[in-house]
């Protein structure tokens, strides 16, 4: 027999109003804590979604809460009007053009909700997929208009989720004296984020039991953080990381940490040469300051900070040690030319400028020592000649040899970090992870965003079709793309009702172990390859990269 607390539960569930408006019908919401208020619409293909944009999952992060743990939304009286995309968190926007809410302000822990069906009862609720924006936790948000889910929500018959969480200083500030301030706020935004969903999507029609986790990028790094984490690894069930773990590069030790933010800081005008602590009055002295200055501190390239809660220890270590997530199903992929975006956009003579073979190879020389600047000795020439091999003196290709950097560089900060990430958490755990792969090397029609002319296949071309672009903007896509974006929408929505990227005829191997001789045991990594071409058994293929990850690049990840 159903007790009075259980009564109130189903009936918070089902107690829904719709009334018309005239852009589309309103529908609102009654969840424990108040009510909210979204709009049903059509898509161009006649599909309906009904979104709610800016929903509150925590108090604003302002004043003394500036660089605080987020503290929970309390109960609201008057409906949430979720009509309106919501306020990005602080930052220097590189697309500001591509933003349908060009607010950048402290005020930002919104989430938005699509759901193809809100009025569903417990029976038949959706898989739930939650989107994590990237740009190096330093830049994006969820306004940003390649990130509208409806399209997604659609086509996967699920409920998309998008969350903002604090970037840049606001959300990696860390203070060795103060308990309350021990950075990567941004990342338990996050964590609050889904909690929240955890315990209010099914009033929108989805299913807590059955919640995937995404990212890109940033995003991807976030994800794999989620994977290691005590604090949020039970707040979902299956995870797919689109170019980016964060094994290397994007974390810090405590004591590193402080000293180059105390340079800043100087800097700033919050602390004086004589600091070599983050003391609470240069806290305070920081919670005051303008929004522009906290901003500065995103000059610190890796903001993950090793806290010993959220983070434990090295993610490498928690592997090892099989501190983790177990039991779960993860989907993980790169491009092909992860790279050549951060040199179109740190150099812009890169692009312009003619490039010899030797150009070329000192360039990349120059951005490893820039980017990666402690680390260890490595076999340059046997990285240059994996990478170049096929190019002599006489050879002259100045946009190939420009896209050999980008693949080079792409590989060591992103590609290896996410194939390594995958493959040594199956190897932790293989009885209970399952892991599949694909890998896109599509370039057809309008260049994207990051993309250049000489690049091979950029970092986040993936997401156009991922996220529907080309049936949303039918005139700007190839019908070649249409189909690409079919088959990825079809894959992911196969995943996160089964665990399993669904694939018709030909068999999606999941990586798997096999006997190198009577003692050890090798890891083989099928993938599925998406390119320009159609899918035939060749697109099945295995071990990405392996040379490069594990051979070339491998002393950088000790």
């Amino acid at each position: 027999m159903m007790n009075s607390f259980g009564l109130l539960l189903l009936l918070l569930f089902i107690i829904q109003a719709v009334v018309t408006t005239i852009n589309g019908d309103r529908v609102e919401i009654l969840i424990p804590k108040g009510s909210i208020a979204g709009e049903k619409y059509s898509l161009n293909d006649g599909h309906s979604v009904t979104r709610f944009l800016g929903i509150p999952y925590a108090k604003p992060p302002i004043g003394k809460l500036r660089f605080r743990r987020p503290v929970p939304i309390e109960k609201w009286n008057q409906t949430i009007e979720a009509l309106q995309w919501p306020n990005n968190c602080h930052q220097k926007p590189k697309f500001l053009h591509r933003y349908q809410n060009k607010n950048f302000v402290e005020d930002c822990l919104y989430l938005n909700i699509w759901s193809p069906n809100v009025n569903v009862n417990e029976e038949n609720l959706k898989p739930v997929l939650i989107w994590i924006h990237g740009g190096a936790l330093i830049e994006g948000g969820t306004s940003h208009s390649l990130f509208d889910l409806a399209r997604l929500s659609v086509m996967t018959d699920a409920i998309t989720v998008s969350i903002n969480y604090r970037l840049n200083g606001f959300g990696f500030f860390y203070s060795d004296q103060i308990d309350e301030i021990k950075g990567n706020q941004g990342l338990w935004d996050q964590t609050m984020a889904l909690q929240w969903i955890n315990d209010n999507i099914r009033y929108f029609g989805g299913n807590p039991n059955s919640i995937t986790l995404m990212g890109n990028s940033a995003g991807s790094w976030a994800v794999s953080l989620h994977i290691l984490s005590p604090v949020s690894r039970n707040l979902f069930h299956n995870a797919i990381l689109l170019s980016g773990a964060a094994n290397f590069y994007a974390t810090k030790n405590p004591k590193d940490f402080v000293q180059k933010s105390l340079d800043i800081i100087r800097m700033i005008g919050c602390a004086s040469e004589d600091d070599n602590t983050i003391t609470e009055s240069i806290v305070e002295c920081m919670e005051q300051i303008e929004m522009e200055k906290v901003e500065e501190l995103s000059k610190i390239r890796s903001l993950v900070v090793i806290d010993g809660e959220f983070l434990p220890d090295h993610p490498n270590n928690m592997i090892k040690s099989g501190n983790h997530k177990k039991d779960f199903n993860l989907l993980v992929s790169t491009v092909e030319d992860e790279g050549s975006f951060i040199f179109a956009q740190t150099n812009s003579s890169f692009s312009s400028e003619e490039l010899s073979l030797n150009d070329a190879k000192f360039i990349l020389l120059q951005y490893i020592d820039l980017f990666v600047s402690n680390h260890k000795s490595f076999d340059k020439d046997s990285m240059l000649k994996i990478y170049f091999s096929k190019f002599n003196e006489f050879y002259d290709d100045s946009d190939l040899f420009k896209k050999q950097v980008g693949i080079a560089f792409g590989d060591l900060l992103l590609t290896c970090p996410t194939l390594n990430f995958a493959k040594q958490l199956y190897e932790s755990d293989s009885s209970t992870i399952n892991v599949y792969q694909w890998f896109y090397k599509a370039k057809l029609g309008q260049l994207k965003d990051l993309c250049t002319k000489w690049s091979g296949t950029c970092h986040t071309d993936e997401l156009y079709p991922l996220f529907g672009k080309p049936f949303e903007y039918r005139q700007q896509y190839h019908n070649r793309e249409r189909e690409i974006s079919q088959e990825i929408i079809d894959f992911i929505k196969s995943f996160i009702r089964t665990g399993k990227p669904g694939q018709t005829q030909m068999e999606w191997q999941k990586y798997f172990k096999t006997n190198k001789n009577e003692i050890e045991t090798i890891t083989i990594t099928p993938y599925y390859e998406i390119g320009n071409n159609y899918k035939t058994h060749e697109s099945f293929k295995f071990n990405l990269k392996q040379i490069e990850c594990e051979i070339i690049w491998n002393a950088f990840y000790q």
